[in-house]
């Protein structure tokens, strides 16, 4: 999205940036689609066709985008510038893995978009025929969906019906006294943060001491997904199944954290200090560090599963898994506002100077503190699914309870604001240089 608004439509570096993050605004409003998926049924069908609906959606605009004439180029002669739980694995692997596909297929073929610029690739597909493979895969989705995929109208023998306004709000109170929902709701949110906190001073390696070419850091970018579709594949297949089973949840992020900390802290002495500087092999240690927080994010994804509330299995699990969407905006303005304590001039970086060394280590450095404060967040976790089912029975009773809960639920309302907030601040010229909104300081 980014290289087409921003290098091929010549759109603003903020605008395009903006346009990234609206993208990611359903992701952190999942839950009120559970809400409506669990609570209104459609003819007895509670995910079918919402299911039907979506891809439709994604159909009926892939094909208006399709039929409609491309955008002029801004540049046409210039020159860039620059359940059990291998079946929950396994279906998260084929998201991983269709999302590898698709990005890789799209890191290739949009080199027309570098060739339109003057670029060296002569290959490569249009926008049009882009979206035209949009089309394809939405109308090969809702064919999949409407024959393939069964639903249980009656599950667990109960029936399914449209809830009531006091129905909604039982079933909302009946998930926040769930102790086992709201303490995987704080972890998973705080396991986010400290995994997607980054050193702003990461710039300098890719602009300048490691940098590497547009099509390497697309094809890597891609390669990512491929990462988290194998890391599920590994826990829920084969002998490393059978390996991580032997050990506890906790054990398992355990390593994951001490792990990629250490990976970290290794890449950016290297780098920083020019001991070695490779553009390829800073891109193949970050996979590794992928490979691991992967391993840690299904973890945590398995323990929402094994939580989930019948009846309820979407919006619970929801309420989990959103936590963690709503810390990576929040993760982004705190690894600015704190990065910009450490910044320094785009001259130095070019320079190399001792200056503007120590200035990334530093950043690096509390990068990898804040890694490793994970570790008191393990408490959280519970130790196996069968300890977050027994987790299910004890409830949040008594005002110590009632207090919690509504400390959870102000707390996730107030993300949800402070997400959409940045994203609107990102969107304004004169505000997306704030570092709370994702810039490097106005």
């Amino acid at each position: 999205m980014y290289p087409y608004l921003n290098g091929y439509l010549n759109m603003e570096d903020y605008l395009a940036y903006a346009a990234e993050r609206w993208l990611a605004v359903p992701w952190l409003l999942k839950v009120f689609m559970a809400l409506l998926s669990d609570g209104v049924p459609i003819k007895g069908s509670r995910r079918r066709v919402y299911i039907l609906i979506g891809w439709g959606v994604c159909l009926l605009f892939s094909f208006i985008l399709a039929v409609l004439p491309a955008e002029t180029p801004y540049l046409t002669n210039g020159t860039v510038t620059n359940s059990p739980t291998h079946v929950v694995t396994t279906l998260f692997a084929a998201r991983y893995f269709a999302q590898f596909v698709m990005t890789f297929f799209v890191a290739l073929m949009d080199q027309h978009l570098m060739a339109s610029h003057g670029g060296s690739f002569g290959w490569g597909v249009s926008v049009n025929g882009m979206v035209v493979i949009s089309v394809l895969v939405s109308a090969g989705t809702l064919a999949a969906t409407w024959f393939l995929l069964l639903e249980d109208e009656s599950p667990a023998g109960y029936h399914v019906h449209i809830l009531s306004l006091s129905e909604w709000k039982l079933a909302m109170h009946k998930l926040f006294h769930q102790r086992a929902i709201v303490q995987l709701m704080v972890y998973m949110f705080f396991s986010r943060l400290c995994f997607t906190y980054y050193a702003t001073s990461a710039k300098a390696v890719y602009e300048y001491w490691a940098p590497a070419g547009t099509l390497t850091t697309n094809i890597f970018s891609s390669l990512n997904a491929a990462v988290y579709a194998g890391a599920a594949l590994l826990i829920g297949y084969g002998p490393t199944m059978l390996m991580l089973q032997r050990f506890e949840w906790r054990q398992t992020v355990a390593v994951s954290v001490v792990v990629t900390a250490a990976l970290m802290l290794i890449m950016a002495l290297f780098t920083v200090y020019n001991l070695v500087r490779s553009a390829i092999l800073t891109l193949l240690v970050e996979q590794i560090i992928a490979g691991f927080e992967a391993l840690a994010y299904f973890v945590s994804l398995l323990a929402a599963v094994a939580v989930a509330e019948p009846g309820l299995e979407c919006t619970s699990f929801s309420l989990v898994a959103t936590m963690g969407n709503l810390a990576v905006p929040f993760a982004i303005s705190l690894s600015q506002s704190i990065g910009e304590r450490f910044d320094v001039y785009d001259s130095e970086y070019k320079s190399d100077s001792s200056h503007a060394r120590a200035e990334a280590m530093y950043c690096f450095l509390f990068a990898v503190v804040v890694r490793l404060l994970h570790l008191l967040l393990l408490a959280l976790l519970p130790e196996c699914a069968e300890a977050a089912r027994a987790m299910k029975i004890s409830r949040l009773t008594g005002k110590k309870g009632m207090a919690i809960m509504i400390a959870a639920a102000v707390c996730a309302g107030f993300m949800v604001f402070w997400a959409l907030l940045t994203v609107c601040l990102s969107s304004l010229e004169r505000t997306s240089c704030l570092t709370v909104a994702g810039g490097e300081s106005c």
